[in-house]
């Protein structure tokens, strides 16, 4: 999963909460005149707010990453998947001081998924692959970072771990997703049980009002949601608020003071996976959100349409208004999406021509236009693209 995630996250994310000698809505035409738009091949390329000294501002930057397979957006670092499964990080990666030039993050190999939180990362790691069907047998989970509310399951009370640490309760549970936001994370085993940890704030685990869990626990409310199988799952999280999608039905939990939840209540938090208020099933889903308790959603159904719900207060949900959105709503303007990322207050769209779509908060350039002028309405600011990753006030593409 490309989260974000996202996704996200403690402060922002996406936290929570996805390169390119392009041109940005005419930005760049004067030094790129004669080119096509297109992401140079294998190339990484990150706008907005900068994650370390000397990153981009309003323009698509390259970054010195190449033959990357995944890249993920967090609050103040991204991280890459190199072919063969090692990991890059560059930003805040906490392994070493915050650089734009990508370092190695050490212990990792074969991993197939990376989730960038708040300061809190998780990797997973199945040398194997992970099966179309059937469980895998060798996964393993990873987590290092910030550890202020046991963000990192590990039931410790070390506050920051600088390398990797494996995440041995679970061990041999086959694990085919890890998500990460501000300070809690999720895992999905094959056989449909979902685990959660870390800070509970705003009902962030989904299972009551339970304080922090500082190791994995199953949540049963969760569980009990996918019918004992990870096949049509779709785990996400944004900063404080989650969703999980089971054949094409999501659900929504945690923090709801933008209504984010999506499903009917003004509540200010949502204790338990509850339905969201959907008029067609959805294939993707994904949640952001930022330092003040607010995010969005966003979700592509089959046609390639996308809905937007929650926090609006920048544009985010592109329908031309400021007006917090209560339930899905479709984002007007768009060709066929095959994907969509939900940044802090931004959000990006992939079009099955590898065109990337924008909308919402601009003011760090995380927008892409070349501008600090939110975009109310979804507006082209890049071509050649084959991923996109949304942080918490920057952006990422890939192709």
């Amino acid at each position: 999963m490309l989260t974000d995630s996202c996704g996200r996250s403690r402060g922002s994310r996406r936290v929570t909460r996805g390169t390119l000698a392009v041109l940005i809505c005419g930005l760049l035409v004067v030094i790129l005149s004669a080119a096509t738009g297109a992401a140079p091949a294998s190339r990484t390329f990150e706008w907005g707010r900068p994650v370390a000294p000397g990153g981009p501002g309003l323009s698509p930057t390259g970054v010195d990453v190449t033959g990357e397979t995944t890249i993920d957006a967090g609050n103040a670092s991204d991280l890459a998947i190199m072919p063969g499964g090692a990991v890059e990080g560059w930003g805040d990666t906490i392994v070493a001081r915050a650089s734009m030039t990508p370092v190695p993050i050490a212990k990792l190999t074969h991993v197939v998924q990376v989730a960038d939180g708040d300061h809190s990362f998780v990797a997973l790691e199945a040398p194997a692959g992970i099966p179309q069907n059937g469980c895998p047998t060798d996964t393993t989970v990873w987590t290092w970072g910030d550890n202020i509310d046991n963000d990192l399951g590990l039931n410790s009370t070390t506050g920051v771990y600088t390398r990797p640490v494996k995440l041995t309760s679970l061990d041999g549970v086959g694990v085919v997703q890890v998500v990460a936001a501000s300070w809690h994370m999720f895992a999905l085993t094959c056989s449909g049980k979902v685990y959660v940890w870390g800070a509970n704030a705003s009902d962030d685990l989904g299972m009551g009002s339970v304080g922090e869990e500082p190791v994995p626990v199953e949540n049963p409310y969760l569980t009990s949601l996918t019918g004992g199988s990870s096949q049509g799952v779709l785990l996400d999280t944004g900063s404080f608020g989650a969703d999980i999608l089971v054949g094409g039905k999501a659900y929504g939990w945690g923090n709801n003071r933008q209504l984010e939840c999506g499903c009917g209540t003004t509540a200010t938090t949502v204790a338990y996976p509850t339905a969201v208020h959907q008029t067609v099933p959805f294939t993707f889903i994904d949640s952001g959100g930022d330092f003040d308790y607010d995010g969005h959603t966003l979700a592509v159904d089959s046609s390639g349409r996308v809905w937007c719900w929650g926090d609006n207060s920048s544009g985010q949900c592109g329908l031309g208004t400021t007006s917090t959105v209560a339930t899905p709503t479709r984002v007007p303007g768009l060709p066929t999406i095959t994907t969509a990322r939900a940044g802090g207050q931004q959000s990006l769209y992939l079009d099955s021509s590898g065109n990337v779509w924008t909308s919402g908060s601009n003011e760090f350039g995380e927008a892409g236009d070349g501008s600090n002028v939110d975009e109310l309405h979804v507006v082209k600011v890049l071509s050649g693209v084959t991923m996109i990753s949304a942080g918490a006030q920057h952006s990422l593409a890939a192709g």
